[in-house]
């Protein structure tokens, strides 16, 4: 048996401001491979494919910080619906460390 890695992630809205942000931030925090497009439509085909537990964390309090139509709150929508799709994929909202 082989014991899998879980991979945490941890989000702020800084990290997922626009696009270039969260592409820079998602393609180190998750590996993405080159041909990352570096959007939301690109990071969805992605997450559908990870293997690996990975958690997405975000505290409450940032969620105060994200516009509501801004691109960290869209970035936080792709992600829940990654995780509702891929059963890999988990996102908890805290309430702090």
């Amino acid at each position: 048996m082989t014991d899998r890695l879980l991979r945490r992630v941890v989000l702020t809205a800084q990290k997922i401001s626009d696009r270039s942000s969260m592409a820079a931030f998602m393609k180190e925090a998750l590996d993405l491979p080159e041909y990352f497009g570096g959007n939301l439509d690109a990071l969805s085909d992605l997450l559908s494919e990870i293997s690996q537990e990975t958690v997405f964390e975000l505290e409450e309090s940032e969620l105060e910080l994200m516009p509501p139509e801004g691109y960290a709150l869209k970035t936080i929508k792709v992600l829940n619906r990654a995780a509702d799709e891929n059963t890999h994929i988990h996102l908890y909202l805290t309430s702090g460390f």
